[in-house]
């Protein structure tokens, strides 16, 4: 995915960074706060580096079905596929440069001896440090479903496109708590809440 030519190699990358930052998110009481503050923001920015590439790929994957389906709109189609392949190419550029930059490299290395290192770093600052991370997961998980459905419900009940937006972020956060720590309860039912989760999204999409 250095240049983002590969789709599934994109994607993976952008799974491997979400799962980061839901490890960052719910077990912010195990990092020690600098760390934790540091890579948060370095992932977020590197999440965003990957998103206009991703964006483009599925956009041209719609737009050759859409071509298929409305051969009426063949030249229109033509002329959006020509813009949004001059997009992609600037941003595979940018995230090229990205992924093969010192910095990136030092992030790596430096996020793998950290993550490494938690068992017998200072536990002073860091009060989930000796929790098992099952109990912080179901915490976590609990906390983000109550918000989900109330937000859902606020959002279902006005109609307020933002307050939809916000439910279905809310959602995404869930399920990824639930991709990433499920392995640490019932797997099959963690794998029968997430395709509900998505069901809900769906519906609020």
């Amino acid at each position: 995915s250095i240049d983002g030519q590969d789709p599934a190699a994109l994607h993976a990358l952008r799974v491997s960074i979400r799962r980061s930052r839901t490890l960052l998110k719910g077990m912010d009481g195990v990092f020690a706060p600098g760390d934790r503050e540091r890579y948060a923001a370095e992932l977020k920015d590197l999440q965003g580096i990957t998103g206009p590439v991703r964006d483009s790929d599925v956009l041209l994957e719609e737009l050759e079905a859409l071509s298929i389906e409305r051969p009426q709109l063949a030249s229109d189609v033509a002329a959006l596929r020509r813009e949004l392949l001059r997009r992609r190419r600037s941003a595979r550029g940018k995230l090229k440069r990205r992924l093969t930059s010192k910095r990136f490299a030092e992030l790596l290395d430096e996020w793998q001896k950290t993550l490494e290192a938690l068992p017998s770093m200072d536990e002073s600052n860091r009060p989930d440090a000796a929790t098992p991370i099952g109990e912080l997961a179901a915490a976590r998980i609990v906390a983000d479903h109550k918000r989900f459905v109330k937000l859902s419900k606020a959002a279902i009940q006005s109609g307020d496109p933002a307050a939809v937006h916000h439910a279905r972020k809310r959602g995404k956060a869930l399920r990824y708590n639930l991709e990433f720590f499920g392995d640490f309860g019932d797997k099959k039912v963690a794998t029968r809440l997430i395709r509900q989760l998505k069901a809900a999204q769906d519906e609020l999409g």
